[in-house]
């Protein structure tokens, strides 16, 4: 697995159907996180891993929501 701030510099830049892509599983994994009351609060390219195309958060910390 490689950090998607590695992936990014190595390519430059991303088209716009990949960038849509990842984006699309950024959020859809944001918001499972977000209802199982865990957020993450440090957000940057450098905690989200990419493993065979697809993006895996990392670097949780567990905050009860009120």
């Amino acid at each position: 697995m490689v950090n998607y701030f590695n992936y990014i510099v190595d390519r430059q830049k991303l088209d716009e159907n990949q960038s849509s892509y990842f984006f699309y599983q950024l959020i859809n994994r944001l918001d499972y996180i977000h209802h199982k009351n865990i957020v993450h609060r440090d957000l940057k390219p450098e905690n989200l891993l990419l493993g065979k195309g697809n993006i895996k958060n990392s670097r949780f910390w567990v905050k009860q929501l009120c």
